[in-house]
């Protein structure tokens, strides 16, 4: 299930009683099912591995012991997790091919979802799109909160891809989905047709429209769309005026409109708290890099220098709370989302291009090339990279001529 912007492998849900199951293999569905959403995993896995012995050949049944394992481990056996996705994968496609006829993404629907969240947190953004968007497709015959999950994850990517009018139809769909009438008319009804009682109705939660809004704020945001987005801001705050995500963007949004010192001071009211095993994302480090983007804009470049260099030592900690990896076997033995959690490159990207501005093209090439390994299709990181050679050319040359008297 996705929450709080995170996002994490789920199971397939058997609760449609499929008519090819016996009344025991139902049975261990539910269980199993049960079990899973309680976190009880030993137990799950045992009802799971009860149904595989009954049902083989069934590939759902060992994706969701795959899934279970996976949690069981404290979501830190991905690269098990991952071969078995890729296994099942594999089966699902050969099975089509036997029966001549394509395996419909709606019965694939959990799978492609897992992959585009290990996609997602190993930065391969343009994959995990391609999943996400086959998914999109069929969002309105899915499981209602895996289609939730499925329209969070591909607005996030979206933002990180830069496609914001793409987010913002997702978003629509996203909005529809958590707030359409006709929809929700339907499933405030009993199956014999007579109303749910009010406290059984499924409502968006708080939680859920406050992404909504952090989301549009967003994608208004890169859109440099000043009044749309204050307005979500404002909704925010409204919502909860100390939210560390709500704060962070109230600062970004300052800073487009160059009220630099607002946004600073919005930024040391946030909290620092990190939970880097839990979120995979360090604060401290994107508040020292934030701090350092700030200054440099009011070309306090000595200033911005100092604060990206904390940003680093931030991220260098945060890592460091990682067990050592295996490098026989990387995604192992480490939290899922702390896949995506080094940013040393993006920070030293940063830091290299503020070098350059102060007039140091040496030590900014230092920085900027180390980037290259991860940005190497960033053009912008190549016409930078000449900048530093232009300007080092030059130096030497001006010393030279001031040499010569």
């Amino acid at each position: 299930m996705a929450s709080d912007g995170k996002h994490e492998s789920t199971d397939e849900r058997r609760g449609s009683n499929p008519p090819d199951f016996s009344d025991q293999e139902q049975e261990l569905a539910r269980n199993a099912l049960t079990e899973f959403e309680s976190a009880r995993y030993d137990t799950c896995l045992g009802s799971l591995s009860k149904l595989e012995d009954l049902r083989p050949k069934d590939a759902k049944v060992a994706h969701n012991k795959a899934v279970a394992e996976f949690y069981k481990s404290g979501c830190e056996k991905t690269e098990d997790l991952l071969k078995t996705l890729n296994s099942v994968k594999k089966k699902m496609n050969h099975k089509s091919s036997d029966t001549e006829a394509e395996t419909s993404d709606v019965e694939k629907a959990v799978l492609l979802y897992n992959k585009a969240v290990y996609c997602f947190y190993v930065k391969k953004y343009v994959e995990a799109l391609a999943n996400l968007e086959r998914l999109s497709k069929i969002v309105e015959s899915l499981d209602k909160n895996l289609a939730q999950n499925v329209c969070f994850l591909l607005v996030e990517v979206c933002l990180i891809t830069y496609q914001t009018e793409k987010a913002t139809a997702v978003l629509n769909s996203l909005e529809k989905l958590l707030y359409d009438p006709a929809k929700q008319s339907s499933e405030n009804c009993n199956e014999d047709g007579t109303k749910k009682p009010e406290s059984d109705i499924p409502k968006p939660d708080d939680q859920q429209k406050l992404r909504l809004h952090k989301y549009r704020a967003r994608v208004h945001l890169l859109q440099k769309s000043i009044k749309a987005c204050k307005k979500e801001i404002k909704t925010i705050m409204n919502v909860n005026n100390m939210d560390t995500e709500g704060l962070f963007i109230k600062s970004n949004f300052e800073y487009v409109r160059h009220n630099e010192r607002k946004a600073v001071k919005i930024l040391n009211s946030a909290s620092k708290d990190n939970q880097v095993l839990k979120t995979g994302e360090s604060v401290s480090a994107m508040y020292y890099n934030n701090l350092g983007c700030l200054h440099f804009q009011m070309q306090k470049f000595n200033l911005a220098s100092f604060y990206f260099c904390r940003a680093i030592a931030e991220n260098e900690k945060a890592l460091a709370l990682i067990a050592s990896v295996d490098k026989s076997n990387p995604l192992n033995n480490r939290p899922l989302c702390t896949l995506s959690l080094n940013c040393r490159y993006h920070l030293l990207y940063n830091l290299g291009v503020q070098m350059l501005h102060d007039g140091r093209p040496l030590v900014a090439f230092d920085c900027l090339i180390e980037s290259v390994q991860v940005y190497q299709s960033n053009p912008r990181l190549w016409l930078r990279l000449a900048e530093c050679c232009i300007m080092a050319h030059q130096m030497v040359r001006d010393i030279a001529l001031v040499a010569k008297g």
